[in-house]
């Protein structure tokens, strides 16, 4: 991470309260950017922006073909969230439209064979939707002990690829914290909780880099 950035929490409540007057916080969005006197919020729009409009390297390819199916992926993002969370919400078992939005994304996995990514090399894409994916393993995984990855290689490894980038790691909640925030937030009581069983188990390793994270989360500056 760029030593001069710092990742900060900011719980809903902070967020949506009106003492927050500062021009960071006109979008009532997280993230959001301030550049050129403009403020912009949303999530992918900010990626693409900052891919236009600062060096580094490009998080979409040159490649037509590619650029077209990162458009299709990314358009498809809303529907796959939708159908995801669909069940939670209603209270319901996991659906066909379920494990058909999840087979679709093992079968996007599967275009482009140079690398482990939904265009083969890491891009926007992947970005888009591992924050996604995230989420709903957990939740699937404690809610309706359903393993989303289980019989979906080509996930498991895109997953587990992810989980490698230290980038995104900083980012990632403790999964319990992630659950207890969708319990509250989509009014979720612990009647929707499958019975004991495997639920998501987490290596040793993962929970102490969970708990290092929240403590300089909790205390970003040095």
């Amino acid at each position: 991470m760029d030593p001069q950035f710092y990742l900060v929490s900011m719980d809903g409540e902070r967020l949506r309260s009106r003492t927050l007057d500062s021009m960071h916080f006109l979008t009532r969005q997280v993230p959001s950017l301030e550049h050129d006197n403009e403020v912009r919020g949303e999530s992918l729009g900010l990626i693409r922006y900052i891919d236009c409009n600062f060096d580094g390297p490009a998080l979409l390819p040159e490649d037509a073909a590619k650029r077209q199916f990162a458009d299709e992926l990314i358009a498809y993002a809303d529907a796959f969230t939708k159908a995801l969370y669909s069940p939670l919400i209603s209270h319901a078992d996991v659906s066909d439209e379920v494990v058909a939005a999840l087979d679709k994304l093992e079968a996007a996995l599967s275009k482009f064979n140079d690398g482990p990514f939904f265009l083969g090399q890491f891009s926007l894409v992947d970005i888009a939707y591992i924050t996604i994916l995230e989420r709903v393993q957990i939740f699937y995984s404690h809610l309706r002990n359903y393993d989303i990855a289980k019989g979906r290689p080509n996930l498991e490894k895109f997953i587990d690829e992810m989980n490698k980038i230290e980038a995104y790691t900083l980012t990632k909640n403790d999964p319990m914290f992630s659950l207890d925030l969708a319990k509250k937030n989509l009014k979720l009581c612990e009647g929707d909780y499958a019975p004991a069983g495997p639920g998501l188990h987490l290596p040793a390793t993962s929970r102490l880099r969970w708990r290092h994270q929240a403590n300089h989360r909790a205390n970003p500056f040095p």
